[in-house]
């Protein structure tokens, strides 16, 4: 299978699923509970707003998105868990990940960390070899941004080689 992953650099922490299962799953669920916000979202998709009104809205959706983030950060600065590894994922997709360092046992399931947008995101992965997963779970709001991020690469991608054939 041909899969083409589009360039990155975003810093990543790791470690074996197996070492600390049970603690890894309880900050797995604990990080970025804004279930809140999601409600609130998908309530405001059902409205019809003014410009106006819609302006103001997210405004407010922004702000209150920046206050949780801004808690969970004062929480959270001394009780993420210590991961063994960390390295750079250099190439990403939709469902796969390449770091930049030869760390992975083949088939082996990591719990994985890094930060989007100031959002820190958890998830686990497969080895599929010592440098590339796949991802096997991921919360959906995470995966909703870790996707548009995706996709923002994917553009830059298209756009520099558009750039590179017009040259």
């Amino acid at each position: 299978m041909e899969l083409t992953l589009f360039k990155s650099s975003i810093g990543v922490s790791f470690d074996e699923n197996s070492k600390q299962e049970d603690r890894f799953l309880q900050e797995y669920f604990a990080l970025n509970l804004n279930s809140k916000l999601t409600r609130f979202k998908k309530m405001a998709a059902k409205i019809e707003f003014s410009e106006g009104e819609e302006l103001i809205f997210n405004l407010l959706l922004s702000l209150k998105n920046d206050i949780l983030r801004l808690e969970a950060k004062i929480e959270q600065q001394n009780n993420l868990l210590e991961l063994s590894y960390s390295s750079i994922i250099c190439a990403i997709h939709y469902e796969y990940m390449r770091l930049a360092d030869a760390l992975l046992k083949e088939n082996e399931i990591y719990y994985m960390r890094f930060s989007i947008e100031g959002q820190d995101i958890a998830f686990f992965t497969k080895a599929v070899d010592d440098r590339t997963v796949k991802i096997v779970k991921f919360k959906n709001d995470d995966k909703i941004l870790y996707d548009s991020f995706v996709a923002q690469m994917q553009r830059e991608f298209l756009q520099d080689r558009k750039r590179k054939i017009n040259e």
